[in-house]
């Protein structure tokens, strides 16, 4: 299953570690990253892990064969982080048979800069119409943002901190 996850940058911060992690955890799904900044602390390791591209790239180069392929195969479309749920949901149109993930990183949404607020508020009005599934870093995280967005069954927490590990060690654990 191919995966695209949109991010703001590869910078050396923890929710980018831990997307990287996850990455290279899950190498059983066809993983690519598109940014959009210029501070890419992790660059190289995410070009080992997966296909990584920059915004505009993406959208000249990539973009519509990803189309085609969504209409043949289901397709994981992840916003990570408020910026890259932005990009997720403005693209997702464009996919026929796609998953919408939207994934907090954030714990107190707002603690924000105040275009980062307004950000937020435009997603909580727009999450109404994709019904994304959302993904949290902390419970602390999901009580504060019930507050913007609506209360989901397709809801999880992932803490940070929490060591993506293979399937099969999980079966070797329960033996």
């Amino acid at each position: 299953m191919k995966v695209i996850t949109f991010i703001v940058g590869l910078g050396p911060g923890g929710a980018e570690k831990f997307l990287l992690n996850l990455i290279k955890n899950t190498n059983n799904f066809d993983h690519t990253v598109v940014f959009f900044s210029r501070n890419n602390y992790y660059f190289h390791e995410y070009k080992e892990n997966c296909k990584t591209v920059f915004l505009g790239e993406y959208l000249i180069k990539f973009f519509f064969k990803d189309i085609l392929y969504g209409f043949q195969n289901r397709v994981i479309l992840q916003g990570w982080m408020y910026h890259g749920m932005l990009i997720s949901a403005l693209l997702s149109p464009f996919f026929k048979n796609k998953l919408l993930i939207w994934s907090f990183r954030h714990a107190y949404p707002f603690s924000n800069k105040s275009l980062t607020k307004i950000l937020i508020y435009f997603l909580s009005f727009i999450s109404n119409f994709y019904r994304p599934i959302y993904i949290y870093n902390s419970y602390l995280g999901k009580e504060n943002h019930k507050k913007l967005f609506k209360s989901r069954e397709t809801t999880n927490v992932i803490p940070n901190g929490y060591k993506s590990i293979h399937r099969k060690h999980i079966k070797k654990k329960k033996k």
